[in-house]
């Protein structure tokens, strides 16, 4: 009898435990299916899209419940439909509050591709087509494209994918570096031997994507070298052996850094070929400064 009261008892227990957990997931399920609903929703970060913009991309609306809700698939909403948005940071806050925070591209670079104009990021990322003030953009050049979408990173063409990194590489050192307005032009059409305009008058020759933050170190020293002794004079500024001087060669005439492409979208460098060009003056500064003081005094 006492075995059987026992057995009588583990089983009440236990439906009642069974209940009690029942109880328990129902008002779990109540609470956050009523109870935990968006009522409230934060935006921050926004430059070139406003506010409403992004609520629309995002696909929330205001009573969606805030648990359920895949922040994965709100992100991937917003950047699809948003271009310059490189990322979104999304957070819930209970009880009731999403915030999401926008890190939106900077346009730095253009290139020209299939008689249209693309708008990149430092990633090279397209934001947009057609229509857009490129004054104080960089033109890409000697990049052969084979497609390119909005929202999505240039697709180069086969055999030119280490032109893409090195291009990616360079405009982002130039971004990081504050270098964007200064900079008019980058051609990577030899990887060994990139170069770029700079100040409307110099051609920096960088020569591979490299050290790269030890060419920009040496081609501000040189900047202000120039500046000091030889203000306005165009030239070449060689940067691309990072364990050497900078050297310059100027010539007579400035670079003309007007942009030419033909039918196709395919770039050509119109600048003068410096190559070709006799440089007056040809020396290394660096070196002979020194000397030349000496001379004059």
């Amino acid at each position: 009898m006492l075995e059987s009261g026992k057995k009588v008892m583990s089983k009440q227990s236990a439906i009642f435990i069974a209940i009690g957990v029942l109880l328990v997931g129902i008002m779990t399920f109540i609470g956050t299916s009523v109870f935990v609903r968006i009522l409230d929703i934060e935006i921050s970060g926004v430059v070139v899209y406003t506010e409403q913009e992004v609520l629309e991309a995002s696909r929330v609306s205001f009573g969606d419940n805030l648990l359920h809700l895949n922040v994965q698939t709100v992100s991937q909403n917003i950047r699809s439909n948003l271009p310059f948005v490189r990322d979104v940071n999304i957070e819930r806050r209970l009880p009731d509050t999403l915030i999401i925070d926008i890190v939106e591209s900077i346009p730095i670079a253009y290139v020209f591709f299939t008689g249209d104009v693309l708008i990149l990021d430092s990633s090279g990322r397209v934001l947009q087509s057609g229509d857009y003030d490129t004054e104080n953009l960089i033109e890409v050049r000697g990049l052969p494209i084979r497609n390119a979408s909005r929202g999505q990173q240039l697709i180069p063409e086969l055999g030119a994918e280490t032109r893409f990194l090195d291009l990616q590489d360079i405009l982002a050192a130039f971004e990081r570096e504050n270098l964007v307005e200064q900079v008019s032009y980058i051609d990577v059409s030899n990887i060994q031997n990139i170069h770029f305009g700079y100040l409307d008058i110099y051609r920096v020759i960088l020569g591979n994507a490299g050290e790269l933050r030890q060419k920009i170190y040496s081609l501000r020293n040189s900047i202000i070298f120039l500046n000091r002794n030889h203000p306005g004079v165009p030239g070449a500024i060689d940067v691309s052996d990072p364990t050497a001087e900078p050297v310059f060669n100027r010539v007579q005439d400035p670079p003309v850094l007007a942009p030419d492409t033909t039918t196709d979208g395919e770039q050509y460098d119109s600048e003068y070929d410096y190559d070709d060009l006799e440089a007056t003056d040809s020396e290394d500064y660096y070196d002979t400064q020194e000397t030349e003081e000496n001379e004059e005094n």
